[in-house]
């Protein structure tokens, strides 16, 4: 999603840049460097999202992202409303554009709020001429907030759903594990989890009782096998991983071949 927003950014940058840059726009030159200046707070922000990159801080990034972005098209909207009100194709980017684009982050809690400062910011607008000339805007502007709200909804509702199925999948996968496991424990006399560099994910005290030695978390397997049959169980262990490698490429292959 921080990925997404610099997507999404850095375009408009550029966009109000080149306007900047446009004669014919030269009266709002104040205007678009306010707007630039509120895309960089925002591209900022998103970017140092990327530098840390644990659980807890990315949970509290997007909150304040949220927030902050959220609250910089209000800004934007209000700035562009104050000084070049009757600007249509400013008018018809602050109703219309901005809050379209504020559905890419609709799945966040501050998306309700932003639409409902977006709606006050509408009839602010047209306060003077709400059942005349601003009356086809304030509509339109009403039923398009409606249907963001509606597609924000479902992006929700679908989200909540791809966390559930996640979570269901997790469990799922655990239990398996935990099922083969148990079967194997029933039938060896010890028994101990691999990483893919064949060390050990988790201490295993059945390895240890067995061979009197410690089998413990990040130690290789190969450490406990005799120095005399270490080139034998290095060639062995690259046998077994160029055979599971060729049918892992084979099942790739008939794959994409059904497909």
């Amino acid at each position: 999603e921080i990925r997404s927003d610099l997507r999404g950014i850095a375009p408009m940058l550029l966009i109000f840049g080149g306007l900047w840059a446009t004669p014919i726009f030269s009266h709002m030159r104040g205007c678009i460097l306010g707007t630039m200046s509120l895309f960089i707070v925002m591209l900022s922000h998103s970017a140092l999202g990327l530098a840390d990159c644990t659980c807890p801080s990315l949970k509290r990034h997007m909150l304040h992202s949220d927030i902050i972005h959220h609250s910089a098209r209000l800004i934007g909207n209000l700035m562009w409303m104050h000084y070049h009100p009757d600007d249509q194709l400013t008018r018809l980017g602050a109703i219309f554009v901005a809050p379209v684009d504020a559905v890419r982050k609709s799945s966040r809690p501050a998306f309700k709020p932003y639409l409902v400062g977006h709606v006050l910011l509408l009839l602010i607008r047209f306060r003077n001429d709400l059942f005349g000339a601003g009356f086809p805007y304030v509509v339109v502007g009403l039923v398009h907030s409606h249907m963001l709200l509606e597609i924000a909804t479902l992006r929700q509702h679908s989200q909540r759903t791809d966390m559930r199925l996640q979570h269901m999948l997790r469990h799922s996968v655990d239990v398996a594990f935990a099922s083969v496991q148990s079967v194997i424990s029933c039938f060896c006399d010890a028994t101990a989890v691999l990483t893919a560099d064949l060390k050990f994910a988790e201490s295993s005290t059945t390895l240890r009782t067995l061979l009197g030695r410690a089998a413990l978390q990040g130690k290789a397997f190969e450490d406990l096998s005799h120095l005399g049959d270490r080139d034998e169980y290095r060639r062995l262990v690259a046998s077994v991983m160029e055979d599971a490698s060729r049918e892992h490429a084979a099942g790739a292959h008939l794959a994409a071949g059904s497909d």
